[in-house]
């Protein structure tokens, strides 16, 4: 739990930052991996959807029609978003959320 904790605090500095996501190194052998929970991964890719289209948080906020601190919440990690905020961010990205077990 802890490692995963370190892994959203720190993508949440390129968030933060405003900075491309770094891609995840192919894991060796035997090595375990972490991701992000669910609802985070949602969040970063919405925020890659944005930053791939070079689109700033003002122009989102004003096409899902939302104050900045909507979206600020949006793409904080450790704030509880509902998944219908993130698939509407999505929506208006031309991205959909897909959730596989």
């Amino acid at each position: 739990m802890q490692a995963i904790d370190a892994l959203e605090t720190g993508l949440s500095c390129y968030v933060d930052a405003r900075q491309p996501l770094p891609v995840p190194s192919t894991a060796k052998r035997g090595q375990k991996t972490i991701s992000p929970s669910a609802l985070e991964c949602a969040k970063l890719g919405v925020y890659k959807a944005m930053t791939d289209q070079g689109m700033r948080k003002a122009e989102l906020a004003y096409r899902l029609g939302w104050h900045m601190p909507q979206v600020d919440r949006l793409f904080d990690l450790r704030h509880a978003s509902k998944f219908e905020q993130i698939e509407t961010a999505a929506a208006v990205l031309g991205k959909r959320l897909v959730l596989s077990l």
